[in-house]
């Protein structure tokens, strides 16, 4: 870069530090839901872009960061959901049922004949009444008449008789007065005994027939209610057990329709019914799925695998942001050809208007026109190419930043020029081993590959563990009360402690099922940590390679720099011996045509090496520093050597 108040430029990118903040909580609240992506079609002042803005916009746009982003937040809600089969859960059911049959036959024989036994009652009663009246008539006309009247009972009347037949053959009044008295007590009793009867069957007779209207008419249907409610409260834990407290009620009621529930006033007698009680209980895998390793490996290994989609996702960032870098470098690298390649068809023009002036001199032959013509023409050529190159580069940029182009003022053109080799010394005493430290402890895909080889061995370790037979326990412990027509009338207080023990036994005799599910989970944790094996040594074989080849690319920016120095030197010199008519037309033109060779050579020697820094920066982890707020990048980093350590590495 040429300007130097530039290159110690810093960007921090916090629109997309929000993003990775959203990312990154976990667990958390529902995120709201995002718009749907929409590249954005921008235009630029002077159609032009600096690189450092140009990265700002891929951080922004760049479609392959945002599907890792939502590949990262899916990952997110994996572990999320793990985690969930550990909430303290609140299970409940309320119901109530209200059926209604007709009675059987026999029930309702049943019914009518207590009906009927009671109206054979109050027959009998009114029956004994009136026998009672009768006799309470017959005594008191007997008392009125002892001699005259008589009683229809043969043995009251004997006796009446007896005591008529001494009262008639006492000669003595004392004798006779007192067989009168007796008679008369005699007669007296009889009289308040039969009062008596003829009040008992009075009341028996009201009694039995308050009864039946009590009754009513016959039911010919019934109804059955029953409601329950049960909360159960568990709390699963990481290691197997699982605790809970188990509430639950029921209600019972059974009653004729149209009827009160009490028997006398044609119910079925049946009280409401009210049963509660309240437990504990106690769930624990023996074998299978026991312990932390394997109850809770799948809430574990999504969180490890969620902090891989992270460290992924954080790769993405690198990889969208060094294919904006050397499309940069590209389209500058085109602009500069293109403008090699209008000078040199300028430079072919003039030497067109020398060689006419010439020719009308008599100093050359006609015949040279067709040389230099030909030189234009070739020349024009590599304009177009060079307009088409730059077009193309220029909407590869635009796509590499994640923006629409529907017309060409969305494709910039580069601000920045190429860069240059200036760190010779530095380069020659680079080594690789401490490169390659830098980049094993800073790549992010190699930590991501870390931790899925270690979400693996967490799998696997259950897996191991779940070979074994499923051999659960269960307890429980708990009381209840019952309590009858009112919920708050508990017959004896709470009855307990109740208490249920169990074990569960499943062993298959294959055990195909574990056994596969072992051999699976083994596979993938190998294929995990060949994958991250494979990937470190791919790292460690680029960064080798890049410092090799940037070493090459530095020494041939500075040769074909000497190169174009000499060739500028020798056209100047030569078109001026063509004007001269000491140097021949071919000579200066293939002088012109070696020193645009050149000039490419040079533009091409400093894009790979511009593209041969950011490849470095990027394979040792270095080409931008990740802070909680985003994504902090260093303009002068995309230009310089990384660290030589994790020390010397730019935090953000």
């Amino acid at each position: 870069m040429k300007n130097p108040r530039r290159r110690g430029f810093v960007i921090a990118v916090l629109f997309f530090g929000g993003a990775l903040r959203a990312v990154r909580a976990l667990p958390g609240d529902q995120p709201a839901a995002a718009a749907p992506y929409e590249p954005p079609a921008l235009t630029f002042p002077g159609d032009r872009i600096e690189l450092i803005e140009a990265v700002r916009l891929t951080l922004q746009n760049n479609p392959n960061i945002k599907l890792q982003e939502q590949q990262a937040l899916f990952e997110k809600g994996v572990a999320q959901q793990a985690t969930g089969q550990f909430d303290l859960t609140l299970t409940g059911a309320l119901t109530y049922s209200y059926l209604q049959s007709a009675l059987t036959k026999s029930e309702i024989d049943a019914e009518q004949k207590r009906r009927d036994d009671i109206n054979t009652l109050i027959t009998n009663a009114t029956q004994a009444k009136q026998d009672a009246t009768d006799l309470v008539n017959q005594y008191q006309s007997v008392l009125a008449d002892p001699t005259k009247n008589t009683l229809s009972d043969p043995l009251r009347q004997a006796e009446i008789s007896l005591v008529n037949t001494l009262i008639e053959d006492s000669s003595d009044p004392a004798v006779k007065a007192q067989y009168e008295n007796v008679r008369t007590q005699i007669i007296n009793r009889e009289i308040d005994v039969n009062q008596q009867a003829v009040a008992a069957a009075q009341k028996s007779i009201a009694e039995n027939e308050q009864k039946l209207a009590n009754l009513g008419a016959i039911p010919r249907d019934q109804h059955r209610a029953n409601g329950a409610l049960s909360l159960d409260l568990s709390q699963p834990l990481r290691n197997g057990m699982t605790l809970g407290l188990l509430m639950l009620g029921d209600y019972s009621s059974d009653r004729y329709n149209g009827k009160s529930k009490l028997f006398d006033y044609g119910g079925l007698g049946i009280e409401d019914v009210y049963d509660y009680s309240i437990g504990f209980s106690v769930d624990a895998a023996l074998l299978r799925n026991r312990g932390v390793e394997a109850t809770g490996a799948p809430e574990k290994a999504a969180k490890i695998n969620y902090d891989a989609s992270y460290l992924a996702y954080q790769q993405s960032i690198s990889n969208s942001v060094l294919a904006t870098i050397q499309a940069y470098w590209n389209l500058a690298s085109a602009q500069e050809q293109l403008e090699i390649a209008r000078e040199s068809y300028a430079l072919q023009t003039r030497r067109v208007e020398v060689t006419r002036a010439l020719i009308a001199g008599d100093e050359l032959a006609p015949s040279e026109i067709s040389r230099v013509l030909a030189s234009q023409a070739s020349d024009q050529g590599l304009v177009l190419g060079a307009e088409r190159a730059v077009n193309d580069a220029r909407v590869a940029l635009a796509i590499a930043m994640g923006l629409s182009v529907v017309q060409q003022a969305n494709a910039p053109l580069a601000a920045d020029k190429l860069p240059e080799s200036t760190q010779q010394t530095a380069l020659e005493q680079a080594t690789t081993p401490p490169l390659i430290t830098l980049a094993l402890a800073r790549r992010d895909d190699l930590k991501a590959a870390t931790k899925l080889e270690e979400a693996g061995g967490v799998l696997l370790r259950a897996a191991q563990i779940n070979v074994a037979p499923l051999l659960n326990f269960h307890g429980d412990v708990g009381g209840g009360a019952v309590a009858e027509t009112a919920l708050a009338r508990t017959s004896k207080g709470w009855a307990g402690p109740s208490y249920h023990l169990g074990f569960n036994l499943n062993a298959p005799i294959q055990n195909n099922v574990a056994r596969g599910q072992l051999l699976q989970a083994d596979a993938t944790w190998k294929q995990q940590a060949i994958s991250r094996a494979d990937l470190e040594r791919t790292i460690k074989a680029d960064v080798v390679q890049d410092l090799r080849s940037l070493k090459d690319a530095s020494g041939q920016v500075a040769e074909t720099r000497r190169s174009v120095d000499y060739y500028t030197s020798t056209i100047a010199t030569e078109n001026e011996k063509f004007r001269l008519g000491e140097s021949t037309l071919i000579d200066t033109i293939l002088t012109q045509q070696l020193q645009t060779s050149a000039l490419f050579a040079y533009v091409a020697a400093r894009q790979q090496y511009a593209n041969l820094i950011a490849q470095l920066r990027f394979d040792t982890g270095t080409l931008f520093a990740q802070g909680p707020d985003g994504s902090v990048i260093h303009l002068q980093d995309l230009e310089s050597l990384p660290p030589a350590d994790e020390q010397g590495a730019r935090q953000p």
